[in-house]
C-alpha cells in the first residue's frame, strides 16, 4: 500500500480493542514524531520512547538503533522486559519492515 494507505492500522486497531501495550519500531528516529502525531490523532496513547521512560502507554514507538542500545542505563530492552514481566507486553510491530530486506546499513 502507499503512504497513507492505512497500513499502520494493523498495529492501532488491535492497540484501541486491547488492553496492554503495543511496542512499535521504526528504522529511523525521523519516522517517530509523524507516526505518533498520525496514532495520537486517533486517540489513540501513544508516546515516543525515551531513555530512562517507564511510563507505559497503548503504543510506544521507539527507533531501531535505540531499541538494540544496550549499553546505557534505561535501556529499552529492560523497559520492554518490564512490561512483559507486569503482563502489559502484547504485541511487537515492526514497522517499514521492506527496510529490512533494503538497507544496507
Amino acid at each position: 500500500l502507499p503512504t497513507g494507505g492505512g497500513k499502520s492500522l494493523l498495529f492501532t486497531l488491535p492497540a484501541c480493542i486491547e488492553e496492554g501495550v503495543t511496542v512499535v519500531v521504526v528504522p529511523y528516529r525521523a519516522l517517530i514524531e509523524d507516526l505518533v502525531k498520525r496514532i495520537c490523532e486517533y486517540s489513540v496513547d501513544c508516546i515516543a520512547w525515551k531513555h530512562g521512560n517507564s511510563n507505559p502507554a497503548s503504543v510506544v514507538v521507539v527507533s531501531a538503533d535505540v531499541a538494540g542500545d544496550i549499553t546505557s542505563n534505561g535501556n529499552f530492552l529492560g523497559y520492554a522486559r518490564l512490561l512483559k514481566d507486569k503482563g502489559l507486553l502484547r504485541r511487537v510491530v515492526i514497522d517499514e519492515c521492506h527496510l529490512l530486506f533494503t538497507s544496507r546499513h
